[in-house]
């Protein structure tokens, strides 16, 4: 199996090819939350949703039958990743400062409409990529906004991909 990183990178290009929640995509791996602060926007990509994964961890499982024979292998590949824009400190993340239209929000630019692309049904290119189905049993999306010093705004999801052998 390729790692979450291997895939997601791959799963950037094709979400440019094809403008994947109305937007251009970059990808890194900085693989720590300090590596993330020092992260630098591309050039050509600032308006880009960013996914960047910080975070990469695996474990292993063994079922045994009764009579202490590995019956099923389980491999856990845990991951963190964020996919964020660049944003200002100064933007209503809804409606905090009066005379500033929802519309212009942060919720309704960049929040919405990644929990729409990313909640329950995120579309992932698992079998084109890899060439086999994995089970995907955690996918916890949560709102980020104004991390480090980009203000970057969007969402972080905490993932688990599954193969059993």
């Amino acid at each position: 199996m390729i790692t979450p990183i291997e895939f997601f990178k791959e799963q950037v290009k094709i979400w440019n090819e094809n403008q994947y929640c109305g937007n251009c995509w970059d990808f890194g791996a900085p693989l720590s939350e300090s590596g993330f602060e020092k992260y630098q926007l591309k050039e050509g990509k600032e308006c880009c949703y960013q996914l960047i994964i910080t975070d990469y961890s695996v474990d292993e499982s063994n079922e045994y039958n009764t009579a202490s024979f590995a019956r099923r292998k389980t491999c856990n590949h845990r991951f963190t990743m964020y996919i964020v824009k660049a944003s200002s400190i100064d933007i209503n993340t809804y409606n905090e400062i009066e005379d500033h239209p929802i519309n212009e929000s942060k919720w309704e630019t960049i929040l919405k409409p990644l929990f729409e692309c990313f909640s329950c049904d995120a579309m992932i290119d698992y079998c084109a990529i890899v060439g086999y189905p994995v089970l995907i049993p955690q996918w916890r999306v949560e709102k980020v906004i104004n991390k480090h010093s980009n203000n970057y705004d969007g969402i972080k999801i905490t993932g688990v991909f599954r193969e059993i052998s």
